[in-house]
C-alpha cells in the first residue's frame, strides 16, 4: 500500500495492562561508580528483594553489557559514551515495559552522564555507589587497580583515566536506604496517568 506509514507506535494501552499485570510501572535506577564499589552487589540484593515483592525487575551489568552489546567498544572516552548510550537505550525499552530497571555502570564522566539522562526518560534515579578509592583498591576482585598501578592497563578510572562523582541532581548511595526505592517505585505507580 502506496503511502502507509509501518513504523511501530507504541501503544499507551500496552503500558497500562503491562502496568496491572506487573503492579510496577517502568524505573529505571542506574547505578554508578568505580570499579569493585558494590554496584553489582548492591543491585543483585536489591533485585532479589524487588522479586520478593513480586515487583517485576530487571538488572543491566556492566560487566555483562560489555562482554554482549559493546564487545566491540574499548574504553576510550568515545567507546565509553556510546557503551553507557546503547544501556541507556536497552533501559529504556524495559521500563516502557513496565519493569524496574537497575543498571550497574562504572559511568564515569559527568558529560557523559548528562548526555544519557535525556534517553532514560523522566522516570529515573542516578545514585552514586560512593565507596572511596582506596577501599576499591582495596577489594580489587579483578586485579585491575594492580595493573593499572603497574601500567600495565590504560583507561582504568580513577587511577589513569577520570572519575567525577554525583553533582546536585544525583544521588549518593550513602545518604539512602531500601526504603527510597520502594517509595519511588509506588510514586511513579501512583502517578501514572491512566
Amino acid at each position: 500500500m502506496k503511502g502507509r506509514d509501518t513504523r511501530f507506535r507504541f501503544d499507551e494501552n500496552h503500558r497500562t495492562l503491562k502496568s496491572e499485570i506487573t503492579s510496577s510501572n517502568g524505573f529505571i535506577f542506574w547505578f554508578f561508580g568505580l570499579s569493585a564499589s558494590g554496584k553489582s552487589t548492591y543491585v543483585n540484593e536489591l533485585c532479589s528483594k524487588l522479586l520478593r515483592k513480586k515487583i517485576y525487575t530487571v538488572i543491566l551489568d556492566g560487566d555483562d553489557f560489555r562482554s554482549s552489546f559493546s564487545k566491540d567498544l574499548g574504553f576510550s572516552k568515545k567507546d565509553r559514551e556510546l557503551n553507557l548510550i546503547r544501556a541507556a537505550n536497552i533501559a529504556k525499552s524495559y521500563a516502557d515495559n513496565s519493569a524496574i530497571v537497575l543498571c550497574s555502570f562504572i559511568s564515569p564522566l559527568r558529560e557523559i552522564r548528562e548526555k544519557i539522562y535525556p534517553l532514560l526518560g523522566e522516570n529515573y534515579s542516578s545514585i552514586e555507589v560512593n565507596t572511596p578509592l582506596e577501599e576499591c583498591i582495596k577489594r580489587d576482585p579483578k586485579g585491575l587497580y594492580k595493573k593499572a598501578q603497574n601500567g600495565e592497563l590504560e583507561n582504568m578510572t580513577g587511577i589513569n583515566s577520570p572519575f567525577e562523582g554525583a553533582q546536585k541532581n544525583e544521588l549518593k548511595l550513602s545518604e539512602l536506604n531500601e526504603d527510597f526505592f520502594i517509595e519511588k517505585i509506588k510514586i511513579n505507580k501512583n502517578s501514572y496517568k491512566r
